[in-house]
């Protein structure tokens, strides 16, 4: 009988368990749209002016290096659009893989950073990357 995880049903989430020193390991999710199967659900790490580093699962590997980045906070933001990034580096830690990208010439993300950080409960931002190869 022939297991086809990548035929479910329902979204798709990907786990993430995150060990900060001196507390309790944290569950975090991070998810993908239903009908879009070749997103790449992960989490954003550290965010700057000129790029961004992500935390994904080794299981979906971030093939090729040009990518749409859209990120999810907890609150929605309406003008939050997506970002056209590019790979410069990715290293595995255990069962991740922590990725940087820098966003494309002449993307300014200065005043969505402040809207993020000033909408988001938590410490987590959430995002999607969709390759563009």
């Amino acid at each position: 009988m022939e297991n086809n995880t990548e035929n479910r049903v329902h979204t798709r989430a990907q786990f993430f368990r995150i060990n900060s020193p001196g507390e309790d390991p944290v569950a975090v999710y991070a998810f993908r749209a239903e009908n879009d199967k070749d997103a790449i659900p992960a989490l954003v790490v550290d965010l700057s002016e000129g790029g961004v580093q992500i935390l994904s699962n080794t299981t979906a590997p971030l093939v090729g290096s040009l990518f749409n980045l859209n990120l999810v906070p907890e609150t929605p933001l309406p003008d939050l659009h997506p970002y056209q990034v590019q790979k410069v580096w990715s290293c595995t830690e255990g069962i991740y893989v922590k990725t940087g990208f820098e966003f494309a010439e002449g993307v300014a993300i200065g005043e969505t950073l402040i809207k993020l950080f000033s909408s988001n409960e938590n410490c987590f931002l959430r995002c999607v990357l969709h390759p563009m190869e």
